[in-house]
C-alpha cells in the first residue's frame, strides 16, 4: 500500500464498522493445544493511516 501510494479498498470498511484485520501471523504452532488463548495486538502508533504493523502476543489460558 505505502510503496504504491495506493489505498486498499478493503480498508474502507473501517469507515462504517469497527474492524480488525490481522494477517501474516507466524509461530501459531507454538501455542499449546488444546488450550485457548487471548490475542493481544500492540500496534505501532502511526498517524493518518488505516493500518500499522503490530506485535501480536498470544496469552495462553490454563
Amino acid at each position: 500500500m505505502f510503496e504504491r501510494k495506493q489505498f486498499w479498498e478493503a480498508h474502507r470498511v473501517m469507515y462504517e464498522h469497527e474492524y480488525y484485520h490481522v494477517e501474516n501471523l507466524c509461530n501459531l504452532e507454538a501455542i499449546p493445544q488444546p488450550h485457548g488463548f487471548t490475542l493481544s495486538m500492540l500496534p505501532v502508533k502511526w498517524v493518518g493511516t488505516t493500518g500499522a504493523p503490530v506485535r501480536a502476543v498470544a496469552i495462553v489460558e490454563d
